[in-house]
């Protein structure tokens, strides 16, 4: 019976429990329910808001998509270390160099051989050694260059001694340094023998082109401060001895400007019209200096060709003087004759020397030519 009994009380139980169970259950689902719908209802809200404020609101522009950084080029192959710099120039002016040293001394490229060397001796690309002794030669060619030059005495190795000079002292630096004896000695040769060749050719009788070229090497050599401290005597005299030189020279020249126009007004005149040009002009060249055995030729043209005219007045005078001897007409002959003196004398331009005498010549020939004329009327009428 308690066994029974135990068991209908557990069965009650049991279906008490399976029926709180399904009543929880129905309870949970309903709830869920309303929360989905609660849940649905506010999202259905949500997006009618959101729909009504993009109807209201304009889309946002596109937006382009960011660009890509661009890709670097790829990394350069490495390169091959290049040989070292004095490795290929320098061999190149170690032969220079050695051309260099073996050059002669002098010649036309004795400029050019020291340019060469003055370059050398600062070469990054030479060792200091092959440095100094293009220093050491290029002084030791400058030095022998100077003194050989200035040994020798003509026009030629004064204007060669001239380049040198100015050279050395437009590149006188710690490589080119001759010793100051050399230099003094040079320049001194220079200024006395510049000096000498400008006095010299300053006297009559010389042309004024050399004289010229040595003014305009005083000129370009800087001689007026260069020369008188080495003339010798006093500073003010040694100056002004200097300028008193240069001062005759320019006089000189002047000169021989004025020499040389009033030769070639002379000889225009020689070859013109006119001995009264050719007289003027004669003179005018007496008085500009030109010398007595340059004006010889011009007189005795001068006196050749007066000579011509007064015979020509004196043939055509005689011809003339029957018309204004008498009131007969003239014979054919005179005639004639005084038509050939006249056409000669206008020929030969006696108008431009004597223009009474020409114009008495035509008169008297028009005159006899009317004497004739009237004759030879007469004789027509029977006057005669």
């Amino acid at each position: 019976f308690v066994s029974a009994h135990f068991l209908l009380w557990a069965g009650v139980a049991a279906q008490s429990d399976s029926t709180a169970d399904s009543a929880a259950t129905a309870s949970a689902s309903i709830a869920g329910g309303i929360a989905g719908n609660a849940a649905a209802a506010g999202a259905s809200a949500t997006a009618g808001t959101a729909s009504a404020a993009a109807r209201a609101t304009p889309p946002p522009p596109p937006t382009r998509p960011p660009t890509p950084p661009p890709t670097p080029p790829p990394p350069a192959p490495p390169r091959a270390p290049a040989p070292p710099i004095n490795t290929v120039h320098g061999r190149t002016e170690k032969a220079r160099l050695l051309q260099a040293t073996q050059s002669d001394v002098g010649g036309e490229r004795a400029l050019h051989v020291l340019e060469e060397l003055s370059g050398l001796a600062r070469s990054p690309h030479l060792t200091p050694e092959d440095k100094d002794h293009a220093a050491r030669n290029l002084n030791e060619r400058a030095g022998a260059l100077i003194k050989s030059l200035s040994t020798l005495d003509s026009p030629s190795t004064l204007y060669d001694l001239a380049k040198l000079l100015s050279w050395a002292d437009a590149h006188m630096n710690e490589v080119l340094a001759p010793s100051q004896t050399a230099l003094v000695s040079g320049l001194t040769v220079f200024c006395q023998r510049l000096l000498q060749s400008i006095r010299v050719e300053s006297r009559p009788g010389h042309t004024e082109h050399p004289l010229q070229e040595y003014l305009h090497l005083a000129a370009e050599t800087h001689a007026s401060d260069r020369c008188p401290p080495l003339m010798g005597g006093a500073e003010g005299t040694s100056q002004t001895a200097y300028q008193s030189t240069i001062d005759n020279a320019q006089r000189s020249i002047d000169g021989f400007y004025r020499v040389s126009a009033a030769m070639g007004a002379l000889k225009a005149a020689a070859k013109g019209r006119g001995n009264d040009r050719h007289r003027e002009m004669l003179a005018e060249a007496r008085r500009a200096g030109v010398s007595a055995d340059d004006l010889k030729p011009f007189e005795q043209a001068l006196s050749d060709r007066e000579a011509a005219v007064a015979d020509l007045k004196a043939r055509l005078a005689e011809v003339v003087q029957p018309v204004h001897a008498s009131d007969r007409p003239l014979t054919q002959h005179q005639l004639e004759m005084l038509q050939q003196m006249v056409d000669e004398a206008d020929r030969k331009r006696l108008y431009d020397d004597d223009h009474v005498a020409m114009d008495e010549g035509r008169l008297a020939m028009r005159e006899g030519q009317r004497r004739l004329n009237e004759e030879y009327e007469r004789s027509q009428r029977g006057d005669l």
